[in-house]
């Protein structure tokens, strides 16, 4: 079944994507950003920047899991200053695939979605990063952290649609901002240790508290500008704020994971599992905001992870390992089918190729 509707495709092509400019970092990452797509053949199609840049985020995490999956051991120095680069690379990728777009003068709707979509789910891989590479735990803290991390994504998605505009900045802070003090964080760790973040710098507050909270309340402001500019300005109060619930539903199951017996050993699989579904969820938005269809709040598998974890933890009935990695393959599944059918749904009413350009004589 198609996600979108024959009536709505028409919008596609009409859509204008809008965005609150660049930040004062990216004015000055602008020029490099410029020099590196000068260096692209014009035969390299946008999207598939996209998804070697979004490959390059997944393996800042993915290189570490082999060496801990709890989320408690100190990963080794270069396999964080690898992640660092890894980061640096996607960062350079996803600032640089709309610049190829328009420079080959083969920007579409495809490419603006598939960019939102490969973000939302990097913004998962992102907090994982941190939580991985620090070594922080698993614990309320740093659940909150993620909750954050994800929660303001959300939100500039959720905004987005009722605005239709991309918010990329608050003031003179941005999202190079924040992906560079991710890498400059990882940087640090690898210089000098998994016990800086433990060291006290005043009264009696370590650089890990200072870390995560001051991350949690750039996270809470950003949020609340953006609750601010939906409320004033939409019609649709009502709407609007049912369209927060499945952020508070997922911010309820990522508080129930923290307690879940799964989590310890398999931590890796559950936190991807629930960044995959805020990843289909987030795209949905912005599927719906750009074909101008209603988004329905009612997500199944953010539903289904939420009677999972309550039943695992009250009920417990059903085999905790077993409906737990059912659950991801089926969470995979769901979301591969949507994916595949909202790209081949899209490029094929546009008459466009995914990953191949067609140069001009």
């Amino acid at each position: 079944m198609a996600f979108i509707t024959e009536a709505n495709l028409q919008y596609l092509a009409q859509h204008k994507y809008q965005t609150t400019g660049y930040s004062k970092l990216d004015n000055i990452l602008n020029h490099f950003w410029l020099w590196v797509v000068s260096l692209f053949p014009n035969w390299l199609a946008p999207n598939l920047i996209t998804l070697i840049g979004l490959i390059c985020m997944a393996g800042s995490y993915l290189i570490m899991v082999p060496y801990d999956t709890t989320f408690t051991k100190p990963i080794p120095s270069w396999i964080v200053l690898l992640s660092a680069f890894l980061q640096f690379m996607y960062q350079t990728l996803d600032a640089c695939d709309g610049k190829q777009a328009r420079k080959i003068g083969h920007s579409s709707p495809l490419g603006m979605l598939l960019d939102h979509g490969c973000d939302s789910l990097s913004s998962g891989l992102l907090a994982l990063d941190i939580l991985q590479g620090l070594s922080l735990g698993i614990k309320t803290d740093t659940i909150l952290m993620f909750c954050g991390v994800l929660g303001v994504f959300y939100m500039a998605t959720w905004e987005e649609y009722h605005t239709h505009y991309c918010r990329t900045q608050i003031g003179s802070w941005g999202v190079s901002e924040c992906q560079f003090t991710v890498i400059t964080i990882f940087i640090v760790q690898a210089i000098f240790g998994n016990s800086i973040w433990h060291t006290q710098i005043i009264y009696g507050f370590t650089l890990e508290f200072v870390l995560i909270y001051g991350n949690l309340s750039v996270a809470v402001l950003m949020s609340t500008i953006m609750m601010y500019s939906v409320f004033t300005t939409t019609k649709d109060k009502l709407g609007a704020f049912l369209r927060l619930l499945p952020l508070i539903e997922m911010t309820i199951s990522l508080i129930l994971w923290q307690t879940h017996p799964m989590t310890p050993s398999y931590g890796w699989l559950v936190f991807l599992t629930h960044s995959v579904i805020f990843s289909a969820i987030c795209s949905r938005v912005i599927i719906c905001s750009v074909a101008r269809m209603t988004f329905d709040w009612f997500d199944l598998c953010a539903f289904l992870e939420l009677l999972l974890l309550i039943e695992n933890h009250y009920i417990k009935v059903l085999p905790v390992a077993t409906s737990v990695f059912a659950f991801s393959a089926f969470v995979l599944a769901n979301y591969s089918i949507f994916v595949i059918g909202v790209v081949n749904q899209i490029s094929n009413y546009l008459g466009i190729s995914v990953f191949r350009v067609k140069l001009k004589q």
